[in-house]
């Protein structure tokens, strides 16, 4: 009696980043005005490293008494994003960095709307929206619809167990530096509410996820503020001719 077996490959259960990715992994959240953002300092050895970053933890002289490390889980964390996306990338490139099924990945746009209740109060409400991969203007294309949208800030990338996106496995929201907006360029109206924002015209809570897109200066580290570097840099930006490269032209890294 011969037995024959054929073996295949597991799926991975949580997103993974094809080697040569120039996405990265990062850690970012917002804490009584303040962010904390980490780049992930493994990357270049290994973009699907479990750890993010080495967190210090210090005593109340600032003295570092012991360090931890921050990891990704095996199913959504919120707050592990992905960064390091230049403007005006397609849906279909940031995917295509990640080593994933595509059919088994679905994008979502992000909004967020300020409105009151009946007392009066203020509130915000986060929604997300399908992207349709296919535009249905191309039958033999599943994905033109993802080749000819960019990727914005705050944008949700959804993994499902199989391609008929039902089961939900894992999720992770982007990060474009400079595209305050979420329609992945970044551009005067973009300058606009970063200057609304410093201005104190809006605040924090108006921007909702887009915050994080406001640390163009690259900061790394606690208790964060966007703040008036971030809107010199960014109108430096939008003042040139130049435009094809954003990150690498104008973002500064403050730790360097």
């Amino acid at each position: 009696l011969k037995l024959e077996y054929e073996i295949t490959a597991a799926k991975p259960k949580m997103f993974e980043l094809v080697a040569d990715s120039t996405a990265k992994f990062v850690y970012a959240e917002y804490i009584d005005g303040a962010i904390n953002y980490y780049k992930n300092d493994f990357t270049d050895e290994d973009p699907n490293s479990e750890i993010i970053y080495i967190k210090e933890i210090k005593d109340e002289n600032g003295n570092v008494i012991s360090t931890e490390e921050v990891r990704r889980q095996d199913n959504a964390q919120e707050n592990i994003l992905i960064g390091h996306i230049y403007p005006n990338t397609s849906i279909f490139e940031v995917l295509s960095q990640i080593k994933n099924d595509m059919s088994c990945m679905r994008v979502y746009a992000y909004s967020i709307e300020k409105t009151s209740d009946e007392d009066g109060n203020v509130i915000y409400r986060e929604s997300y929206s399908l992207i349709d991969p296919n535009s249905s203007a191309d039958d033999d294309d599943p994905f033109d619809n993802y080749k000819t949208t960019f990727f914005g800030t705050a944008m949700k990338i959804v993994l499902y167990e199989d391609d008929t996106c039902t089961k939900e496995v894992d999720s992770i929201v982007g990060i474009v530096l400079g595209d305050l907006t979420g329609d992945g360029k970044v551009n005067n109206s973009d300058g606009q509410i970063l200057q609304s924002y410093l201005m104190d015209e809006i605040d924090t809570l108006d921007l909702g996820q887009y915050i994080y897109a406001g640390l163009v200066s690259d900061k790394d580290g606690e208790k964060l503020y966007v703040n008036n570097s971030d809107g010199q840099i960014l109108q430096s930006y939008l003042m040139d001719e130049d435009d094809s490269d954003f990150n690498s032209k104008y973002i500064v890294d403050t730790n360097e």
